[in-house]
């Protein structure tokens, strides 16, 4: 479980600074369009995790993207991110195989 937890606490940050925060943010600087930064991220960020997803999990993950892009999108907060994802992650990870 501490081993869990600590992967979840990793990929929280680490994703959302560099999935989320930092290339929105510079996307939309160099166009002007904060639409085409949420969409580029997002695009590539699915397209980084496919090989591990594979087709079965691209909804699922593309569902999980869009709405910590627009999480993102709507505060420009990217811990307000972060608490989205743990809160997911947490859920999935660690809570649903207990039950499950």
């Amino acid at each position: 479980m501490p081993v869990q937890f600590g992967i979840v606490v990793t990929a929280v940050v680490t994703e959302e600074i560099l999935w989320r925060g930092y290339p929105i943010e510079r996307l939309t600087e160099l166009t002007g369009s904060v639409w085409v930064g949420a969409g580029v991220s997002g695009v590539v960020f699915l397209a980084v995790h496919f090989p591990a997803w594979g087709i079965v999990g691209a909804v699922p993950q593309a569902v999980f993207t869009l709405v910590l892009v627009g999480v993102y999108v709507w505060s420009r907060n990217v811990v307000a991110c972060m608490i989205s994802h743990g809160v997911i992650n947490v859920l999935m990870i660690l809570v649903l195989p207990r039950v499950i």
